[in-house]
């Protein structure tokens, strides 16, 4: 069909090929039938030979039921623990949780060491406290009874003006 086309138009492979904007080999594939044209193909061929495809599907279904019932398949022998073919999980789950087991275990270890925690790097110095001092040392608000930080003048709680014991 297309040969006979190409050659009614006196349009030779290479020319038809550039018109539909594919190969030589692709062209030389659809003429000898070893490749079916889908319709974007064909409708390249028509405006390649100045024509235009028409295509048109018809489908008629047997009845209006949208499935097919389910075929009545039984088997062949009563299935049991025994049958050929048949895995039983029962046979895989020791190894099933040892698996899981294994995983939470990497998995911890690995969290830990990539939280800094096994490491080796040196841990934060704290700031070494300030020694208290005495109760001897001590000055306390007259007015309210607070007791006064080292180097100040005034009362923090009160505002009352702080006397050193001389």
């Amino acid at each position: 069909m297309i040969i006979a086309r190409r050659i009614r138009y006196g349009l030779t492979q290479e020319q038809l090929a550039e018109r539909m904007g594919t190969s030589v080999p692709a062209i030389s594939r659809l003429e000898s039938g070893q490749h079916r044209p889908n319709v974007e193909t064909l409708e390249k061929l028509g405006h390649a030979f100045g024509e235009q495809f028409v295509l048109e599907l018809e489908y008629e279904k047997a009845t209006d039921t949208l499935t097919v019932p389910p075929a009545d398949i039984q088997p062949a022998a009563p299935v049991d623990e025994n049958t050929s073919g048949r895995i039983s999980f029962n046979q895989f789950m020791p190894y099933i949780l040892g698996a899981l087991g294994l995983a939470l275990l990497v998995g911890g270890i690995l969290y830990y060491s990539l939280s800094g925690r096994g490491s080796d790097r040196p841990r934060r110095r704290r700031r070494p406290r300030e020694p208290r001092e005495d109760a001897s040392n001590s000055v306390y608000c007259p007015q309210c009874g607070a007791r006064a930080k080292p180097g100040d003048h005034f009362c923090r709680v009160c505002g009352t003006r702080l006397t050193k014991k001389g």
